[in-house]
């Protein structure tokens, strides 16, 4: 990601977090706690805290006003609450990032151990990205990649390749020499 996507990327969080507050104003909620009244101490931004003032600053925040509070917190939960709804759509990238996680799960395995169901427990207690996953729904997806191998091993390859190959390849042997060419070297 070059820099100017990172401060566009931003500059729409900024818009973000402004229209929140535009909206918080609207449904008056300042009036509960107003900016006259004395902000309790536990919102007082210490200075040790460079991360929550740096949040303020990049954000265009003031951390004397309840309200961007306010808006602050609602925008971080809207960013990292479970949504309501059908589940998100995996890609074919993910679901190849799955199937080497699986045989990363089952790798050393008793044949007799390596079920759907095992695996899927495995994931989730193991690799931090599984453990929000509901077990059905990650059983669903285990199923699908896995197919009708059984006991689940290394032949699971040839399903991983047909959903992306380039990315398949790319995650199995690592960046083809052009893309390392292409990439820059770090500072």
């Amino acid at each position: 990601m070059s820099v100017i996507q990172i401060q566009k990327r931003i500059e729409r969080r900024i818009n973000e977090i402004q229209k929140l507050v535009g909206m918080i104003r609207e449904r008056h909620m300042y009036k509960v706690v107003s900016k006259d009244r004395e902000w309790p101490q536990v919102f007082k931004i210490d200075e040790k805290d460079v991360e929550t003032k740096g949040i303020f600053q990049e954000l265009k925040l003031d951390p004397d006003d309840p309200v961007h509070w306010r808006a602050l917190i609602e925008a971080f939960t809207r960013a990292y609450a479970p949504k309501d709804g059908r589940p998100e759509r995996w890609t074919s990238e993910a679901k190849i990032d799955l199937g080497f996680d699986i045989l990363k799960i089952v790798e050393g395995l008793p044949a007799k151990e390596r079920t759907v169901s095992g695996v899927c427990k495995l994931l989730q207690k193991n690799i931090e990205r599984y453990e929000t996953i509901g077990h059905d729904r990650l059983r669903k997806l285990v199923t699908q990649i896995v197919g009708k191998i059984r006991p689940i091993d290394d032949r699971i390859l040839p399903n991983l390749k047909k959903m992306n190959p380039d990315y398949f390849f790319e995650k199995y042997l690592g960046p083809s020499p052009e893309k390392k060419a292409l990439t820059p070297a770090p500072e």
